[in-house]
């Protein structure tokens, strides 16, 4: 995914639209640690890190994928 789309995905998850988020899901999960790296340095220069982290945690637990809903615990903890 490139920058664009993963700022759009920001948009929609601090927007409170998450279940229109579903495809970042499974790139996160699929693409390891370098896309997240890149997606949470994306949430990080547009000050959404808590807007965008906690709704995509909700989408992750309720889709029972713990390996973002984890990244997602130990990012919002830094």
């Amino acid at each position: 995914m490139n920058n664009e789309i993963l700022i759009n995905h920001l948009l929609t998850l601090s927007l409170n639209s998450p279940i229109e988020s579903e495809g970042l899901l499974s790139y996160l999960t699929d693409s390891g640690d370098e896309a997240r790296s890149t997606f949470l340095s994306l949430a990080n220069s547009h000050h959404v890190v808590l807007r965008a982290l906690e709704p995509l945690r909700d989408l992750a637990c309720a889709s029972r994928n713990p390996v973002v809903e984890l990244w997602c615990d130990e990012a919002l903890k830094q």
